[in-house]
């Protein structure tokens, strides 16, 4: 489950009012190339059981992915356009292995996205997929 600090999910919602979406990830695809060129299908769904399919290209998994999801909601969402990636680190939990391998460790990801007046918002989630929770 997504982890955000109570301060930001607060600000959030006081801000967007009745235009909160908060979305849950339902299916991934990524196609990358060697030379980073990369395509995602997202599916998702709402809280209110609506679902939602976006398709996007990019340099990279994370670009094409911000870009899918910008190109869909930005017109609805115009904040959307000011906001600019600060960090994002992806980092393996070697004490939560099960295998000698160590593979099937539990990931922890920090996404922290700074808004147009510069407010940095931190975003966390473990889990033993990168791109699931």
């Amino acid at each position: 489950m997504l982890k955000r600090p109570q301060a930001n999910s607060d600000l959030i919602r006081r801000v967007l009012a009745e235009g909160y979406l908060e979305l849950q990830l339902a299916r991934l695809v990524i196609d990358e190339a060697a030379d980073s060129s990369c395509a995602v299908v997202v599916e998702a769904t709402d809280t209110q059981g609506g679902k939602y399919r976006v398709e996007g290209k990019g340099r990279g998994a994370v670009d094409a992915i911000f870009q899918a999801m910008l190109d869909r909601y930005a017109q609805e969402y115009q904040s959307l356009k000011s906001i600019e990636l600060a960090n994002f680190k992806v980092e393996a939990r070697m004490d939560t292995k099960e295998e000698k391998s160590g593979v099937d460790a539990v990931a922890s990801v920090l996404i922290e996205v700074r808004n147009s007046e510069g407010k940095l918002f931190s975003f966390t989630d473990e889990s033993r997929s990168v791109a699931f929770s």
